[in-house]
């Protein structure tokens, strides 16, 4: 017996997998008080895309993982995207999440193409030991990002 959470997922997978029309990778980096060199898949649909995101952000104690889940449109040369990343933070094993939404400009190069843009995060608690009590502290974040 699947439970309603693991029927849902399933049906997702499903309905990106059938409608996908195309697959791309994206590098990058976010600057928002620290470098964030980052990795993503894009799955470009009929409506919207997705982006399914790694990031890493050396620190001075240890390393900062920062996976992230994008929903994004374009709009002529102009990209539109909202989502959540999550920031972990493996040595002092803590984190917290981020809702992410902004914007930028795009143009085609020779290897693919390129983005600048910038999004603000607000950052939010979850409950557990894991994750860390946050004030509402808005992020802003400059954005560059070569899709190929």
């Amino acid at each position: 017996m699947l439970t309603l959470i693991k029927q849902i997922c399933i049906v997702l997978v499903l309905v990106i997998a059938v409608s996908a029309i195309g697959v791309g990778f994206s590098v990058g980096v976010k600057i928002h008080g620290h470098f964030e060199p980052f990795a993503a898949v894009n799955f470009d649909t009929w409506l919207l895309g997705f982006q399914l995101k790694m990031g890493v952000i050396f620190d001075n104690e240890s390393i900062v993982l920062v996976p992230g889940l994008f929903l994004y449109k374009d709009l002529a040369s102009w990209r539109v995207h909202g989502g959540i990343e999550g920031l972990f933070h493996l040595g002092e094993m803590e984190g917290f999440m981020l809702a992410r939404a902004g914007g930028g400009y795009g143009f085609n190069t020779d290897f693919g193409k390129l983005f600048f843009g910038a999004e603000l995060g607000i950052p939010f608690s979850l409950p557990g030991d894991f994750f860390v009590d946050t004030s509402l502290k808005i992020v802003p974040t400059f954005l560059v990002q070569l899709q190929f």
